[in-house]
C-alpha cells in the first residue's frame, strides 16, 4: 500500500522534528510525577511527537502484516522466514504500542487537565504512579523483540544462501519466532522487581523471562546447525552476522542472570544492567547494518562497496566490546551504580574504567572508519572509479533467484 507507506513516512518526519522543539526536564522513561510536573511545554511537545511516531509505526505495521499475509496462500508458516519474522515483529508493534500511547495521553491529562491518573499529590484520589511503569514497559520491553525478530529472520535467510542449502530446520526456526512473539508480552515485569511488586509477581515474571530464552536459544542453534559441516566463506556479510550472533548470545546469557529476581534486586541500576542491554541494542543489532550495506549498496545506491576492511572492523569491534562490557559486568557485580556524575567516590574502580575507556575507543574507531569507508565508496562511485578486490559483489537479484530454488 504505497499511500499508507507514504503517510507513515510523513508522520515519522513530523514526529522526529516535533521532538526537538523544547528540551525536556525528565528521563527517557517519561515517569510521572517528573513528566507531569515539568515546567514549560516540553511534555506537550514530546507527547505530540511520540503520538506522531506511534501513528507512523502502526501504519507501517499494518502495511507489513497485510503484505506478509499475501506472500503465501498456506499462511505464515509456509512463507519466507524473513517475511514471517517481519510479520510477528509488526504484530508486536500493533498490539503493544497503543498501550504506551494511552499512558502518555494520561500523563498529558495530568499536566494539562489536572486529572489524577498518576499524580498522587492529593491522596483523596486513587492515583498510582506505578501504573504508568506497567503501561510503559508493556511496550518498551517487547520493543527489544521488535528489533531482534527481523534480524533473526535475516540471519536464517542469509546463512541459507551462503551455505547454498535450505534453512536449517525451518519448522523449529518458525516456531521459535512464534513463541518469542507470544511470550514477549509476559516478560516486561522484570523491570519492576525493585518497585514493590509482590513475591508471586516477581516469581511469575522471573519464570517467564527464563522461558523466553528457550526459543531464543533455539534460533541460535538453528544458525549453528546451518553452519555445521559446511565450508564457511570469509565474506564480509558472514563476518558481521557471526559477530551479531556472538554479541547477541553473550548479552542473552547476562540477561538470564538478571531474570532471577533475587539477583536483580542486587544488580538493578548497576553497570551490569548497562552492559547487558548495550551488548544487544548498541552492539549486536548495529553489527547487522554493515552486512545490509554490503548486500544492498549496489542495488539501492548503484555503487560498489569495499569488501576488504570489513574483516578488520569486525575483529576490532568484537575485541573492543569484550574489553568494554566485561569491565562493565564485573563493575556491576561489585556494586558500581549507573548514572554517576563523577567516579571520584569509587576511586578503587578507576583501573577498570581505564580499560573500559580503551574498549570504547576501539569501538569509536570502528564507527569512524566505517563512516569514512562509506564516504570513500560514495566518492568512488560518483567519480566513476571501481575498486577491484577479488571478491564477488552480491546483488539483490541473486537473492531473488536463489529464493526460488531454496523455497524460503
Amino acid at each position: 500500500f504505497e499511500r499508507c507507506n507514504a503517510i507513515s513516512v510523513w508522520f515519522l518526519y513530523c514526529g522526529a522534528n516535533a521532538r526537538g522543539l523544547e528540551k525536556c526536564s525528565f528521563g527517557w522513561t517519561f515517569y510521572p510525577p517528573l513528566s507531569s510536573r515539568s515546567l514549560g511545554r516540553s511534555t506537550f511537545y514530546l507527547v505530540a511527537s511520540l503520538h506522531l511516531l506511534t501513528m507512523s509505526s502502526l501504519l507501517s505495521s499494518i502495511n507489513f502484516i497485510v503484505g506478509a499475509s499475501f506472500t503465501s496462500a498456506s499462511g505464515l508458516l509456509e512463507a519466507p522466514i524473513f517475511t514471517t519474522a517481519i510479520a510477528y515483529g509488526s504484530w508486536l508493534i500493533l498490539t503493544s504500542l497503543p498501550v504506551t500511547a494511552a499512558g502518555l495521553l494520561m500523563v498529558l491529562a495530568d499536566k494539562v487537565a489536572f486529572t489524577h491518573y498518576f499524580d498522587c499529590r492529593d491522596f483523596t484520589f486513587m492515583s498510582d504512579p506505578i501504573l504508568f511503569v506497567h503501561l510503559f514497559w508493556f511496550f518498551a520491553h517487547p520493543e527489544v523483540y521488535i528489533l531482534v525478530l527481523p534480524i533473526m529472520g535475516y540471519l536464517s535467510r542469509t546463512f541459507a544462501y551462503i551455505m547454498m542449502r535450505p534453512v536449517f530446520h525451518k519448522s523449529a526456526a518458525l516456531t521459535a519466532i512464534q513463541l518469542i512473539g507470544i511470550m514477549g508480552y509476559f516478560v516486561y515485569g522484570h523491570h519492576l522487581f525493585t518497585m514493590g511488586t509482590s513475591i508471586d509477581t516477581r516469581g511469575f515474571f522471573s519464570v517467564m523471562t527464563g522461558l523466553v530464552a528457550i526459543p531464543t536459544s533455539a534460533k541460535v542453534m538453528t544458525w549453528i546447525g546451518g553452519l555445521y559441516g559446511s565450508y564457511v566463506p570469509g565474506h564480509p556479510i558472514m563476518v558481521w552476522l557471526l559477530s551479531f550472533a556472538f554479541h547477541f548470545s553473550l548479552g542473552g546469557m547476562t540477561g538470564l542472570i538478571l531474570s532471577v529476581a533475587t539477583l536483580d534486586l542486587q544488580l538493578h541500576d548497576t553497570y551490569f544492567v548497562v552492559g547487558h542491554f548495550h551488548l544487544i541494542l548498541a552492539v549486536a543489532i548495529v553489527c547487522v547494518c554493515p552486512a545490509l550495506y554490503v548486500e544492498f549498496c549496489g542495488y539501492y545506491f548503484g555503487m560498489r562497496c569495499s569488501l576488504w576492511p570489513h574483516h578488520y572492523l569486525a575483529a576490532v569491534l568484537s575485541f573492543g566490546t569484550v574489553i568494554l562490557f566485561v569491565v562493565y559486568h564485573f563493575s556491576g557485580l561489585l556494586g558500581v551504580p549507573r548514572r554517576m556524575i563523577t567516579m571520584a567516590d569509587v576511586i578503587v574502580w578507576m583501573p577498570g574504567m581505564v580499560w573500559a575507556e580503551m574498549g570504547f575507543g576501539m569501538v569509536s574507531l570502528v564507527v569512524f572508519c566505517a563512516l569514512y569507508m562509506v564516504v570513500c565508496d560514495a566518492m568512488n562511485s560518483v567519480m566513476g572509479y571501481e575498486r577491484v578486490d577479488g571478491m564477488v559483489s552480491w546483488s539483490a537479484r541473486g537473492f531473488v533467484s536463489m529464493s526460488v530454488k531454496l523455497k524460503w
